[in-house]
């Protein structure tokens, strides 16, 4: 999970995971951060400069990119409040 602004981002790559589908199917998601539960909306991110934006972040949290930057082929969601 990255923290941008005001927005939560969870990253799959190019991989198809079953919560992926999931929150395809249905966006209304809930994460726990420290002991608390969010309820919040997931909504994949397209624009390829919002993903530019998350990669750079990624970077500084992990100390490497992600493998797949291209906004098209990587499942990228953004968490926010609803």
């Amino acid at each position: 999970v990255i923290a941008m602004g005001e927005h939560l981002y969870v990253h799959a790559g190019a991989n198809r995971s079953e919560w992926v589908e999931n929150m395809e199917k249905d966006p209304n998601v809930r994460i726990r951060v420290d002991g608390s539960i969010y309820e919040l909306t997931a909504s994949r991110v397209g624009a390829q400069e919002e993903f530019d934006r998350f990669s750079d972040a990624y970077e500084r949290k992990y100390g490497r990119r992600p493998r797949n930057e291209n906004a098209a082929e990587a499942y990228l969601f953004r968490l926010a409040a609803r």
